[in-house]
């Protein structure tokens, strides 16, 4: 049995009850154990060797488990103390119990695949017992993760290619939302509705800073008035707002990584906004008096080590009117499809729901300026990414470190932002009640029917999807 197989299936061993395949390619070499039959074993081998001479096997220069290229990935980025936390637990949770102890170089693509694809799936939870599914956010988080390691090992020398960049990111994969889009362009009239819409709420400030500052939401709440400098024009972002969902608390955190902290432009709309702001808040903290509620609640201030201690802010320039600070919690309400209070359609546009998040502000600031003319690597320093050290070229700096006034790279960036907001307000004013009520009646006009129900009307002439019947022109 054993011999026949052999001659049959190249490469193919019996061990015990189960069967091995072994295999070498460009000095790889591959064993792999557990297959039932013989077929399996060796149809599992072919598929190596087919992504083998397709470039997805590397040949390994030293010996490095995913864990450990991983650990060193992290450990290489200056990363806050919050995003290590972060993807430490990934790794503690997830990834050690699924590839324990392989080397980061047996490790193909199509592996890293099943793995990101089975989290995508509902899983049964052990203590509630019920079905859960993990959020595209949260699974696009090992692949941004296995990226950075892969990337790591390649600029070490550990691996000669990476992984990661030959997945096969399709079919499947558009359900699992991997990778994470970043953002989309917002045109002006979609703007136009979303702005008439938070006009009056708690959160339109954070809408006019994020949509003319390019800054991440967790940015924007983590504002005080003393980092806006108007003699200046200029604001500083040093800090961001961050929830512990397991302490239960919100913290002021160290940013993302060195390159976000930085100083953005004010432009004059969000100078003269944020002038008015602070003017219409001083006034209600005059009319409230002792009812205004600028003591606020403790908040853990984190230091670039990860140690938190007590704090007290009075001074964030998200708060309700009558003092109360705000989070980036207020925005998941504004964002819904729906008001849950009267069950008005928040933004609705020509019939049409819009789909929006904060972060496609930071898209759509990044997108206008560079069609204005502001260059990458000016833009790349406003957003706070990461650049190439080339870009140091392009800067002068004071002995603060602070960027220099760049006349022509603000002028490019405000002459965009005007326009963006000419455009916007050139867009017809929006009745939101009427939007809603058009949203509805075309909602009512989908009538859900079945074949049994249309009496006369040929095959060629309806047509259905998801259960509702539309007539062919």
């Amino acid at each position: 049995m054993a011999k026949n197989s052999e001659v049959k299936f190249p490469g193919v061993r019996k061990r015990g009850n189960k069967y091995q395949w072994r295999a070498s390619f460009e000095g790889v070499q591959e064993q792999r154990d557990g297959y039932d039959t013989p077929e399996d074993a060796y149809i599992a081998r072919q598929k190596w060797l087919e992504e083998a001479q397709r470039g997805y096997v590397v040949k390994p220069t030293r010996d490095r488990t995913l864990v450990q290229l991983i650990n060193e990935s992290i450990s290489a980025k200056n990363y806050a103390p919050a995003t290590v936390k972060r993807k430490k637990s990934l790794l503690k949770h997830h990834v050690e119990p699924k590839f324990k102890e392989r080397l980061a170089t047996s490790i193909s693509p199509a592996d890293l695949e099943k793995f990101l694809l089975d989290l995508s799936k509902p899983t049964k939870d052990k203590k509630f017992g019920r079905d859960i599914r993990y959020s595209q956010e949260y699974i696009n988080g090992f692949y941004k993760m296995f990226s950075a390691a892969y990337k790591y090992g390649v600029k070490a020398g550990y691996i000669e290619r990476n992984p990661v960049s030959l997945m096969d990111l399709e079919g499947d994969w558009s359900s699992a939302g991997i990778p994470k889009e970043e953002g989309k362009f917002l045109k002006p009239e979609e703007l136009r509705v979303i702005d008439d819409t938070l006009k009056t709420a708690n959160v339109y400030a954070s809408f006019m800073i994020g949509l003319h500052t390019g800054c991440r939401i967790s940015e924007i709440f983590g504002l005080r008035w003393s980092d806006v400098d108007f003699a200046k024009k200029e604001i500083s972002i040093n800090k961001q707002l961050l929830y512990d969902s397991k302490e239960k608390v919100w913290y002021i955190s160290p940013l993302k990584t060195k390159h976000s902290k930085r100083y953005v432009p004010l432009s004059p709309i969000l100078e003269k906004f944020l002038l008015d702001l602070k003017q219409k808040q001083k006034a209600n903290k005059l009319a409230l008096g002792d009812n205004y509620r600028d003591t606020y609640r403790p908040v853990m201030l984190e230091d670039d080590k990860g140690k938190r201690t007590k704090a007290y802010f009075t001074d964030f320039i998200n708060v309700k009117s009558t003092g109360e600070w705000l989070t980036s919690d207020s925005t998941k309400y504004a964002t819904r499809k729906r008001e849950c209070t009267n069950g008005k359609y928040r933004f609705i546009l020509n019939g049409k729901q819009i789909d929006w998040s904060y972060h496609d502000l930071r898209h759509t600031f990044a997108t206008k300026a560079a069609l204005s003319g502001v260059a990458i690597n000016d833009l790349q320093r406003i957003l706070g990414h990461k650049k190439p050290t080339t870009t140091e070229h392009y800067y002068l700096h004071d002995e603060e470190g602070r960027l220099r006034v760049n006349p022509m790279r603000d002028k490019l960036l405000f002459a965009g932002l005007a326009e963006m907001t000419d455009a916007i307000n050139s867009c017809p004013e929006t009745d939101t009640f009427a939007e809603h009520d058009a949203y509805v009646e075309n909602q009512k006009s989908a009538k859900h029917v079945t074949k049994n129900d249309i009496p006369v009307y040929g095959e060629n002439e309806v047509s259905f999807n998801n259960g509702i019947a539309y007539m062919n022109d």
